[in-house]
């Protein structure tokens, strides 16, 4: 027996970090699948209240107040419950996509690029200052740097800047993940799965290349001519001929190496949507392929030693 979904009530204070040549306006609008309309404020302030008596200067971002619905199968005390120890999720999986979804429509109605050049898809690390309210009460809040810069110093041992007179350059492995990690961070999740399965493919190209024992233009050769499940044949028969072990031969690997190719050609083929989940899903997968070939290859790769998505922050 199915339990009966509640209709609870959301509400969200959100600042931006931007200012559009907008006028202030609120509007109500239904989004996505939803049979109800979520209201959307938008304002400005020259200074955001922290407390009754500390303030930061908020002139150059957006106030964006949201109220929704959120369908839940309990009463208004479980709900509670479930929201405070859930709402970096509600946040980030639910409010965040409505709140980019207007955006968007004013681009859409608007896309004079003087008035709302500026306005753009956003992420949890964009978000200045967010809180989420029930039943009149806030029950969680959450800010990033920009909001505390305004309040506090950083550490002195924060950076050294001589540090980045460095010689080499920044190797490509190691910017395209961290780009495409950034991507996420700001809610291009689609963009960036798409950008670091796209170094994956090279990659893990090169590497069989290098490793094959043929003369390099055979090899690149061999391996264009090879068009359909390329990722698995590079991994599984071609690997295995340059006498490496296969990842294919590790049944977690196998299974993510699978669903990674299968989730990209999904999205290229057929425009399936690109979730948080499956952008940081992607990603990790990405980063241990790449360590494995890493370890199995005796390759230089240099890779972060973990992604850092700011929602597991």
């Amino acid at each position: 027996m199915t339990t009966a979904q509640e209709i609870h009530t959301l509400k969200s204070v959100i600042l931006l970090p931007f200012r559009a040549m907008l006028h202030p306006g609120e509007v109500s609008l239904r989004i996505f699948d939803d049979k109800w309309e979520t209201k959307f404020s938008l304002s400005y302030l020259e200074r955001f209240p922290i407390t009754n008596t500390l303030q930061i200067n908020t002139e150059l971002c957006t106030l964006v107040i949201m109220e929704t619905i959120h369908l839940f199968p309990g009463n208004k005390e479980e709900a509670k419950n479930w929201f405070e120890k859930n709402s970096a999720e509600v946040f980030s999986n639910y409010l965040l996509p409505r709140l980019n979804h207007f955006l968007l429509r004013i681009k859409y109605v608007n896309p004079n690029i003087f008035d709302t050049g500026v306005i753009r898809n956003v992420g949890d690390i964009d978000i200045v200052f967010w809180n989420l309210i029930y039943q009149e009460e806030t029950i969680r809040s959450r800010a990033i740097s920009t909001f505390f810069g305004s309040v506090s110093k950083p550490k002195d041992n924060s950076i050294n800047y001589s540090d980045l007179n460095i010689a080499e350059t920044i190797p490509k492995e190691w910017s395209i993940l961290t780009r495409s990690v950034d991507l996420v961070n700001h809610g291009y999740f689609l963009e960036g799965f798409v950008v670091a399965f796209a170094l994956l493919d090279e990659m893990v190209q090169q590497f069989v290349k290098s490793k094959l024992p043929l003369d390099p233009k055979e090899a690149e050769d061999l391996l264009r001519k090879i068009e359909k499940e390329r990722l698995k044949t590079y991994l599984g028969p071609m690997i295995r001929l340059a006498g490496i072990e296969s990842p294919l031969d590790n049944d977690s690997l196998k299974k993510d190496l699978a669903w990674i190719n299968e989730k990209r050609n999904k999205i290229m083929h057929r425009g399936e949507e690109c979730s948080r989940e499956d952008a940081q899903g992607g990603l990790k997968i990405v980063l241990n392929i790449l360590k494995y070939l890493k370890d199995k290859g005796n390759t230089d790769y240099c890779l972060p030693e973990k992604l850092g998505f700011w929602t597991e922050f």
